[in-house]
């Protein structure tokens, strides 16, 4: 008898693999109906539980410093920049590849005021997202400040250095969030075509949760 002890992995709050391969044959992406609405809650959980509850706290913590722009500005950018590639697979319907990083920031950044000047968004996938989460650094003359929710995102300093403020990404990044399962839960061709991919990706999830050698559910 095959062990399928690894089907209850936590996909997220409440939600583990066996209830996903209970629920997914009635997904049916052209109708969004109660099965979805669930399902979706569960998968909302997951990132906020994970990644922007975690960003959400550092940022809280370190509203006490108000003196300095130090602080944990690169944690909170790692989670935002980890939950932006996330997004970028769940809304294609495919996990991120080697050399795809670029696209995933490319798409989201060029929506964002400040960063559809030149080659920002490029740059700051490779100064910012690679440095941080690679090397623990920013590269090519990019800082981190804090900022604040609203206020731009990135300013051009006198010495062509280029400033991200972290609370602003991280508000950027929540709002994208946000309207990515409001599009979701449109019944619209946009929001058929966003839950097809959404399945595909938890598919692929949850064969990634089967250990090697085992059969995964469909």
């Amino acid at each position: 008898m095959i062990d399928d002890a690894w089907t209850q992995t936590l996909l997220a709050p409440n939600f583990r693999v066996k209830d996903w391969s209970a629920v997914r044959d009635r997904l049916d992406p052209q109708k969004y109906d109660a099965q979805w609405r669930r399902v979706l809650s569960h998968i909302a959980a997951r990132f906020n539980e994970r990644f922007v509850g975690p960003a959400d706290a550092l940022v809280r913590r370190d509203k006490r410093f108000r003196r300095v722009p130090a602080g944990p500005g690169f944690a909170v950018l790692a989670l935002d920049c980890i939950l932006i590639e996330t997004l970028f697979g769940y809304e294609r319907g495919a996990r991120t590849e080697l050399g795809e990083t670029g696209g995933a920031f490319i798409a989201f950044l060029k929506s964002q005021t400040g960063f559809d000047k030149g080659d920002r968004a490029a740059s700051f996938a490779r100064a910012v997202r690679n440095g941080v989460i690679h090397d623990g650094e920013t590269r090519d003359g990019w800082t981190v400040w804090k900022g604040y929710v609203g206020g731009p995102l990135v300013n051009e300093l006198s010495d062509r250095r280029l400033r991200v403020y972290r609370d602003a990404f991280h508000g950027a990044v929540k709002a994208y969030l946000a309207d990515y399962f409001v599009r979701l839960r449109a019944r619209d061709a946009d929001g058929t075509r966003l839950r097809g991919n959404f399945k595909t990706r938890i598919d692929r999830l949850c064969k990634d949760c089967a250990p090697r050698g085992t059969a995964s559910p469909p």
